[in-house]
């Protein structure tokens, strides 16, 4: 009689343990809500990024990733989400910001930079980010700060084939598309809300603006000849089979002039 209470106890117990573990697999555990996307100024950033709720919660700083990419968790968090990238691009120090309006893609480049400032009425995007009660952003908003300064850069944009919101699209740090655009460009973003974007290639103006008039400014000039995009591609691709060469201990030698 015992043994058959221990087997019937046995069997009740294996039954409720499989009944908690269909419901555990069904979703006891939620899936998470995540921002994420690309940092990058020409290179991807070297350095880490940060996130702030709208409740005024932060979370960060996470590891840019060698490829540009970062990723949190924002479960629980208040949108909208402001975001910023600091670190350094080419041994120059670079603190740049972005913002997302929801859960997805948010990627943190010049042009977001830009956007942020534009679409709340800041002076700077880190006015955004360091105080965003009194720099409320919206969906509207923010879209129609990326189109205006897509139609300011259309000319560059048209050069060098880029489509992608620079915003919310994905996008690789490899020289091409718009990756291309930030290789060839450099905006700054002046303490009265000034900005001056330069052709890197020849040091030209390329136009200018204020953080609060993208909408009415001119569409640039002095467009970089895109041979200079293919002239990168060309010098990376070297380096890396230099450095695979050296990291192997293979010969050197075609790497030498032999005269």
């Amino acid at each position: 009689t015992t043994f058959i209470r221990f087997i019937r106890t046995i069997a009740v117990l294996s039954i409720l343990m499989f009944f908690a573990g269909c419901g555990g697999g069904g979703g006891g555990g939620g899936s998470s809500e995540t921002v994420s996307g690309v940092a990058a100024s020409g290179a991807p950033i070297i350095g880490y990024a940060y996130l702030k709720d709208s409740a005024g919660h932060t979370e960060g700083p996470v590891k840019i990733a060698t490829d540009g990419k970062f990723s949190f968790d924002v479960t629980g968090l208040t949108a909208p989400f402001y975001l910023m990238a600091e670190g350094t691009v080419a041994e120059r120090s670079i603190q740049i910001y972005s913002a997302s309006i929801g859960v997805g893609t948010a990627n943190i480049n010049p042009i977001t930079d830009l956007a942020v400032a534009n679409a709340t009425g800041a002076t700077l995007p880190s006015d955004v980010y360091n105080d965003p009660e009194s720099y409320p952003i919206t969906q509207d908003n923010l879209d129609a700060a990326i189109e205006d300064i897509q139609y300011m850069l259309q000319p560059l944009l048209d050069a060098y084939s880029v489509t992608n919101n620079p915003l919310t699209d994905s996008y690789t740090a490899n020289h091409t598309g718009l990756d291309a655009v930030f290789d060839v460009i450099t905006v700054t973003v002046f303490d009265d809300g000034d900005v001056d974007i330069i052709n890197k290639i020849t040091n030209d103006i390329m136009g200018q603006t204020t953080t609060s008039n993208i909408g009415d400014a001119d569409q640039v000039t002095n467009i970089p000849d895109t041979q200079t995009i293919t002239d990168i591609q060309n010098i990376a691709e070297v380096l890396s089979t230099f450095a695979t060469s050296l990291n192997a201990g293979s010969s050197l030698e075609s790497y030498f002039a032999t005269s």
